[in-house]
């Protein structure tokens, strides 16, 4: 599996990962790869950061909610809510 990010003209970082992702591992990359990118981002004065995923059960776990929750509010960055069968919204597809 693959994890990725960017936003609008920057590249964020590329995780490739061995095996299966549980929450405790994708907690793990947004943690390590994402809020750094977020802080990077913020540094260069870019504001209204929102973070889209889709609803993959990693992606919406009590846990991997609560942590995202947390790490929202620490970073100051937001989520988007992504309709149920919509992987046509995926921007990352067409990078």
């Amino acid at each position: 599996m693959v994890w990725a990010c960017f936003s609008n003209n920057k590249l964020g970082p590329i995780t490739f990962i061995n095996g299966a992702c549980n929450s405790h591992v994708y907690i793990s990359i947004l943690e390590t790869k994402l809020v750094p990118f977020i802080q990077a981002l913020q540094g260069d004065e870019i504001t209204n950061i929102i973070f889209q995923q889709d609803n993959a059960k990693v992606h919406t776990s009590k846990l991997t909610t609560s942590c995202l929750t947390d790490s929202v509010t620490q970073n100051k960055f937001s989520t988007i809510e992504w309709p149920i069968y919509s992987p046509d919204m995926n921007p990352i597809k067409e990078l």
